[in-house]
């Protein structure tokens, strides 16, 4: 199709956000800046400086980075791809090959439709630890509604999870049954390359928490905000099973992002999954860390926690006198 962007691989993307802006200036920019011993000084912009090791710091603005994507960006003012494109032309990375990722035409979601209010979601959610605060943010961005659905002559409330792409369109839904089956499964329609996600407030954030069910991502945000309610999106929070897909496609958007917090399953299939992931993500240059839930996964250790937590005010009530 004419015009059609071509779609940059992951690794493509992981190789052109490793340059440092100190290459970009010795290959490509030079006439842009001057050398003064081991530092660049941008000729527009005298407290703009690069060091010798990559860094770069413009102190007039309180910017910063370490690579020529963040300069490219916050200084240019490029776009993502469009800087992407403009590190290409220096040749300091692979090829640009078409169609790695084919785009999913969005209009095969099917959404179910929605129920008039969220009660059956939030009661369900709230039951299984999960912080009310947290469950209502993620129903005024989108994130999560209640469907209701017919199926053998009744009627059912399943909570759906949400997953957009970078313009805001519905690409992937997850469907969790609210009844006592454990009734779970993707929406017609779902591309997997998109999951549930809890993006950072600070579009600086640096740090994803990436975990295998859209509730273990809620059940370590309500841990975080119970230690600091007013930091606990300071970090991105992303679900999406054992693939890769949804991991890769997120850090392509949101390329800021350097620290990867593996938080998978203890069992089989996860431990085996956090071994492959770290290796992977390590070797494009992100720092990753392991921390897969100390119990089966991290809803039923947060389930654990409160449960002690309610037996120690039992055996230990407050003195009323105080």
């Amino acid at each position: 199709m004419a015009g059609k962007k071509p779609q940059i691989p992951p690794d493509t993307v992981a190789a052109l956000r490793a340059i440092s802006l100190w290459d970009y200036i010795e290959t490509s920019d030079r006439a842009a800046w001057r050398k003064i011993g081991r530092h660049y000084f941008n000729v527009e912009h005298d407290s703009l400086c690069v060091s010798e090791n990559g860094k770069w710091h413009w102190q007039s603005r309180g910017e910063g980075g370490t690579t020529a994507l963040d300069y490219m960006m916050l200084v240019k003012g490029l776009s993502f791809y469009d800087a992407l494109i403009t590190l290409q032309k220096a040749q300091l990375a692979p090829a640009i090959t078409l169609a790695h990722y084919p785009e999913t035409p969005a209009i095969g979601l099917m959404l179910p439709p929605a129920h008039s209010n969220n009660h059956v979601v939030i009661r369900y959610l709230a039951n299984r630890g999960i912080s009310e605060d947290i469950i209502h943010t993620c129903i005024a961005a989108g994130y999560l509604y209640q469907s209701q659905e017919q199926g053998g002559g009744m009627t059912f409330h399943n909570a759906i999870f949400v997953g957009y792409d970078s313009r805001g369109i519905p690409r992937n839904a997850f469907k969790r049954g609210t009844g006592r089956a454990r009734y779970a499964s993707d929406v017609a329609g779902s591309d997997k390359a998109y999951s549930f996600s809890l993006p950072a407030v600070d579009p600086k954030a640096h740090t994803l928490i990436r975990t295998e069910g859209a509730i273990d991502a809620l059940s370590l945000a309500t841990l975080a905000f119970e230690r600091s309610p007013e930091t606990w999106r300071d970090s991105h929070y992303l679900a999406g099973g054992l693939t890769h897909l949804p991991l890769d496609r997120y850090l392509a958007e949101h390329p800021q992002i350097t620290d990867i917090m593996l938080c998978y399953d203890r069992d089989a299939a996860g431990l085996r999954m956090t071994c492959k992931h770290m290796n992977l993500y390590q070797d494009r240059g992100y720092t990753v860390i392991n921390h897969t839930a100390p119990l089966g996964d991290w809803n039923e250790y947060l389930r654990h926690m409160k449960s002690r937590k309610e037996d120690c005010v039992a055996h230990h009530p407050r003195d009323p006198s105080r």
